[in-house]
């Protein structure tokens, strides 16, 4: 098996009773574990739904030009003496219609791949500042505690005499 790398979005899961991260009593959507699993999920789904729009959009535009051909076509075919004007209506009609459910189908797509960014946006946001929330509790400076290289020489002072 592969070892699992530790990173920003990957840290090590939080003890059951770990009361260092309040894991016992956090609230799961605050859990940067839960939250770092998530996004990962969120982005493997993200990866796979951009490489499905793009394909559709190429689908889309192939699909529209075979349109356009047709409208083409039957322009020219109204263009000659004694045509059926109202056929010409009907298809030129039926076209844009086809036309219009392909880029309402591709506006659906698009809006659904959107929605997803944005979710990863703010999930990536939210697990930043719980993030620095969680770093702040451990800040030995802000915490009044004391500056760190001051306890060290106190120590080291102390144990010399």
């Amino acid at each position: 098996a592969k070892p699992v790398e530790r990173g920003l979005f990957n840290p090590a899961p939080p003890m059951r009773n770990d009361h260092h991260y309040g894991a016992a009593t956090m609230k799961p959507e605050d859990n940067l574990y839960l939250m770092s699993q998530r996004h990962e999920q969120l982005i493997t789904v993200i990866l796979k739904e951009e490489e499905e729009t793009i394909n559709a959009h190429r689908q889309h535009i192939d699909d529209v030009v075979e349109i356009v051909k047709q409208e083409m076509v039957l322009l020219n075919e109204v263009d000659k003496p004694g045509s059926d004007v109202d056929k010409y209506v009907e298809c030129v009609d039926g076209l844009l219609a086809h036309k219009m459910m392909l880029i309402q189908q591709f506006r659906d797509r698009l809006s659904s791949f959107r929605a997803h960014l944005k979710q990863e946006e703010q999930l990536s946001q939210r697990f930043h500042e719980h993030r620095n929330e969680v770093l702040d509790v451990f800040d030995l400076q802000s915490s009044g505690i004391g500056n760190i290289q001051d306890d060290l020489r106190f120590i080291s002072v102390s144990y010399t005499h």
